[in-house]
């Protein structure tokens, strides 16, 4: 399945109050919301990141616009995501665990 991620500038703010808002309460498949500071010398500039399981509509774009009202005049980045097998992926650098005489 193709997934596609969707960034906006936004502030330290509006980042920390993604979690109040419901903007996505009555959608039926609302996107995986993720709000990071990608650079920490500048604390006050961060970024929201949603991960789709459609190719972004408008609809879309205007409810994340919403959320970080900082980025209205800004297009958002838009990325297709290429289909990977996440749970390898994840494990691929994990070190074997010994746990008396098994190891996993």
């Amino acid at each position: 399945m193709t997934s596609w991620k969707i960034t906006l500038p936004c502030t330290k703010a509006e980042a920390e109050a993604v979690e109040a808002h419901d903007v996505f309460a009555d959608w039926e498949t609302p996107p995986v919301l993720l709000a990071s500071e990608p650079d920490e010398n500048r604390p006050d500039e961060w970024e929201l990141v949603a991960y789709v399981d459609i190719a972004p509509e408008a609809a879309l774009i205007a409810a994340l616009h919403a959320l970080a009202p900082s980025s209205t005049s800004v297009l958002p980045r838009i990325e297709q995501l290429a289909d990977q097998d996440w749970v390898t992926l994840s494990q691929q650098g994990l070190e074997p665990i010994t746990a008396g005489r098994f190891a996993r």
